[in-house]
């Protein structure tokens, strides 16, 4: 999401979000999922099947949606991963 506009934008693979529907994902060894936000196509095929593309030189919103919640993420004990940036 454009941090100014707050709309979607467009992107080569016409991925907005990714979610428990998202087809291709490829879960890491322990069952949890690496997400790659980037302008640039990830050249190894397991970072381009968990890809969403941003835009170079804009500011992005990341929005986690938590249906069905757990007690502790009700309570506001659930800590999500961190976000890293890489290069």
């Amino acid at each position: 999401m454009d941090v100014k506009t707050r709309f979607m934008v467009d992107n080569p693979i016409h991925r907005h979000h990714i979610g428990s529907t998202t087809q291709g994902l490829k879960a890491n060894d322990d069952g949890s999922l690496t997400i790659y936000v980037s302008a640039k196509e990830p050249k190894d095929p397991v970072h381009r099947a968990n890809w969403l593309p941003s835009l170079p030189g804009i500011g992005i919103q990341l929005v986690m949606r938590i249906y069905q919640p757990t007690e502790a993420a009700l309570a506001g004990a659930y800590k999500p991963p961190a976000v890293l940036r890489v290069e």
